[in-house]
């Protein structure tokens, strides 16, 4: 399986999906950035599955516009509730976050030059639609993969999304600050397992989960590791 995103991810998603018998459907990106670098869900695209591209970053929308024009995009910020939230970027077009925590984590010095003395900081402005929203104007058969990578705002992601009504098949969910290994999943991950879920996988940067009801054999949910 050739891999277009940072971990793995993709090949972890597609391992999941053959194991569920899913050879094409539909996936919801949030935090989609650029269409093809470091995507979790290219790799899915090219094998036929559609779906939903979220994404805040002007740029990214010419950009999936010409390179993924089957995919539906939506150039806003997934979260609680509708409103206009500042977006915080760093000096690399792939990192973007609505998240203080993040913020204040990416200011600080890092190992090898990573931090406010090698990277400048941005911002800007970009509506703000709960994942309810979208749901209920597109109204996709199913969704079998559901990615986030918000860089620390996954948890205001969850607080818009309904996961009693909207069942994805497979989550993907980033779970540590961004170079690092510190767990940044505590507001979000006891509401994905209480909504019937079951992790199946941590790659060292995002935890997979599979519903309950799809999934043919579910195993003792993993303690997180943090």
């Amino acid at each position: 399986m050739k891999s277009y995103s940072q971990h793995k991810e993709d090949v972890v998603a597609q391992e999941i999906l053959a194991k569920l018998n899913v050879e094409n459907g539909f996936y919801i990106d949030v935090g989609a950035s650029h269409p093809i670098n470091d995507s979790t869900t290219y790799a899915l695209y090219e094998r036929g599955f559609r779906g939903i591209c979220i994404e805040p970053q002007p740029h990214h929308a010419i950009q999936h516009r010409e390179l993924r024009p089957l995919d539906i995009f939506i150039p806003v910020l997934a979260g609680a509730e509708f409103g206009i939230q500042t977006l915080h970027l760093l000096h690399a077009e792939q990192l973007a976050t609505a998240s203080a925590a993040t913020l204040e984590w990416w200011s600080m010095p890092k190992p090898g030059g990573v931090g406010p003395h090698s990277h400048s900081m941005g911002r800007m402005e970009a509506p703000c639609v709960p994942l309810n929203a979208v749901m209920e104007k597109y109204r996709l058969p199913a969704i079998h993969f559901l990615s986030l990578d918000v860089e620390g705002f996954e948890g205001e992601v969850f607080k818009g999304f309904d996961l009693a009504k909207y069942r994805p098949w497979i989550i993907c969910a980033e779970a540590v600050l961004p170079w690092s290994s510190i767990r940044n999943d505590a507001n979000w991950y006891q509401y994905v397992i209480g909504s019937g879920y079951t992790e199946v996988h941590f790659d060292g940067y995002n935890r997979f989960f599979v519903a309950n009801e799809f999934n043919p054999r579910p195993a003792q949910n993993s303690v997180p590791s943090g």
